[in-house]
């Protein structure tokens, strides 16, 4: 603390007068010696706190040099007579490890990860691998955080790519019934930022890399590709009912489409199913932001797979009609809905104009009007 006291000193000789803490304390905060001072006490906590509470819940997938384990290697011994209380003391009575190192994590910056990568994988990992799902989501917020600031070529050499992806993949399985939505839903929403900031770390050319531009750039697909299917489409399909669940899915799947690009309308067909389900639900109306969410989602079906959009108007039509419809017939002012309908009429509008020098929009709106006066304030084709 020599440093910082030294900072603190000069800084009340020049205010002799001042006798609160505060501005000795941004003085420490703005001084250059500041980013030691967080680089050696992250150390400092790394080594001498965090790594002997994590000592007899070591990850069996990584080496002692943050490594991923390339050959085979026994299992560790299991006493009967050790409790959970003696190989996890972080999730008992040392439970201030946890804050320490989340700590830890939103202080570091690309250098410090180089330096402390064999101190920082193990503990996270074995967090995330947890059977508690607080700590597990906890685990998944401390990954993607430290993903997000590891040099990619750290990733690449220590090959831990697929050890990351094998610890937060089973996350997408956590779905009520089984699951507590309450519990659920926190874990979910951690576990899309994770597994996003992975593609980005695994898939990212370095220096030394063999792998080619492109064949990185389809590993990357693939990866989303999956996450896609498992984590949105799948958890779907196995509780549409959970309108909470299903809103989380929602805000990630449009995450997850400007990220696939073009490369989404492979999935069109089932994403169509999955947004016509929710606006055309009655049951819906009584939750705005799911609808809102649906809505915004069609929004980025629309802006990364235009090219596909005129063959698909009729799809995208059918969720947006049906949700107005039923809008109108309840008669609701609500402001959630009120929203609703203004997201409505913006996405009509991104699908005419991606597709009006392609087809005859404008004759499509007619009839559907002629169908149905009340989707004139949405379609209007003299607009």
């Amino acid at each position: 603390m020599k440093s910082a006291l030294d900072v603190v000193m000069a800084w009340q000789l020049r205010n002799p007068g001042n006798t609160s803490a505060e501005g000795a304390i941004e003085e420490v905060q703005n001084s250059k010696m500041h980013g030691e001072l967080t680089a050696n006490l992250v150390n400092h906590l790394l080594r001498l706190t965090i790594r002997p509470l994590f000592s007899k819940s070591q990850h069996p997938a990584v080496t002692a040099q943050g490594r991923k384990v390339t050959t085979k290697v026994l299992p560790r011994r299991f006493d009967l007579e050790e409790s959970e209380e003696v190989t996890k003391p972080w999730k008992h009575k040392e439970s201030h490890a946890i804050n320490l190192l989340h700590w830890v994590v939103q202080s570091l910056d690309e250098q410090m990860v180089g330096h402390n990568w064999p101190l920082l994988v193990p503990p996270i990992l074995s967090i995330t691998d947890d059977p508690d799902i607080r700590f597990k989501t906890q685990g998944c917020s401390m990954v993607e955080k430290l993903l997000n600031v590891a040099p990619p070529s750290l990733i690449v050499k220590t090959g831990l790519g697929q050890v990351f992806e094998e610890a937060l993949m089973p996350c997408f399985g956590y779905l009520p019934t089984l699951t507590p939505e309450e519990e659920s839903i926190p874990l979910l929403s951690a576990v899309y930022p994770a597994l996003v900031a992975l593609s980005e770390s695994a898939c990212t050319p370095t220096q030394n890399t063999r792998t080619t531009l492109e064949d990185l750039k389809e590993q990357r697909i693939s990866f989303l590709d999956t996450i896609m299917r498992r984590g949105i489409l799948a958890a779907y399909s196995h509780c549409p009912e959970r309108v909470k669940i299903v809103e989380v899915l929602l805000e990630n799947l449009v995450v997850l489409l400007n990220e696939l690009g073009i490369e989404s309308v492979k999935h069109l067909k089932y994403l169509f199913i999955m947004l016509n389900d929710v606006l055309g639900n009655s049951f819906s109306m009584a939750y705005p932001p799911i609808l809102l969410s649906a809505v915004k989602a069609m929004q980025a079906v629309i802006l990364n797979g235009w090219p596909r959009m005129v063959a698909n108007r009729a799809e995208v039509l059918k969720g947006l009609t049906i949700c107005w419809l039923q809008i109108h017939e309840i008669n609701a002012d609500s402001q959630g809905l009120k929203e609703v309908k203004k997201e409505i009429v913006t996405t009509v509008q991104m699908l005419r104009t991606v597709v009006k020098d392609d087809c005859d929009f404008d004759a499509d709106c007619t009839a559907l009007v002629e169908a149905d006066d009340r989707l004139l304030g949405l379609l209007n084709p003299t607009a």
